[in-house]
């Protein structure tokens, strides 16, 4: 019988794979809480490792190599995620002059970008369609096109500085950190997997 861990695997994998047959279901075993039978070949990884597909707690998903325990496979993708979305650090850069780096070089991050005595200092990351900086222009762009909002992506993150400086702090309905004025709101997440740190995460649009 398949332990659980195995089952969950192989749920996850179906939903990536089309007309798998039970006998092949099967052959995907865990020996000791390690994946042994990967000869069905469900998929190979970009550097060629065979295993399978599955989707963490967070809805991303993680490849688990042949000889690898699910807990290895999600360390080991979770650390490939915190140097692909925090990148290197591109300061030390303050405000304005924080943004202006980003916006040219389009990833990494900037420690203490900006700072309130509220919660500290605060990072500015690239990031990705998700959230940071490069999620908070494409979002603005796309809302604004669609007639839904009236800022621009990059005229929303030169507003940053300012919404960070003069802005209210307050906590959301989400829990989540901020500075707002009457229009605008700017919204900091307090860490990044085990990375202890205040970050820019979105920007809101108060549309009345």
């Amino acid at each position: 019988m398949l332990k659980s861990k195995a089952f969950l695997i192989i749920r996850h994998a179906l939903t990536h794979k089309e007309n798998i047959k039970l006998d092949d279901m099967r052959k995907l075993i865990f020996e000791n809480g390690v994946l042994t039978g990967c000869d069905i070949g469900f998929d190979k990884d970009e550097e060629g490792h065979e295993g399978v597909w599955c989707t963490d707690n967070y809805k991303q998903k993680y490849f688990i190599r042949k000889g690898e325990t699910p807990r290895q496979a999600s360390q080991r993708a979770q650390e490939k995620r915190k140097q692909e979305f925090w990148g290197e650090d591109l300061g030390p850069l303050k405000g304005n002059n924080a943004i202006d780096k980003l916006l040219l070089e389009k990833h990494g991050h900037i420690k203490n970008a900006f700072y309130r005595k509220e919660i500290g200092g605060i990072d500015l990351v690239w990031g990705d369609d998700n959230s940071g900086l490069q999620h908070i222009i494409r979002k603005r762009d796309k809302l604004f096109y669609e007639g839904k909002g009236t800022i621009k992506g990059v005229d929303m993150a030169r507003l940053i500085p300012e919404l960070i400086e003069k802005g209210v702090f307050s906590v959301d309905e989400k829990g989540r950190k901020g500075f707002e004025n009457e229009k605008y709101r700017v919204c900091v997440r307090e860490g990044y997997f085990d990375i202890n740190v205040n970050w820019i995460v979105t920007s809101l649009e108060k549309i009345k």
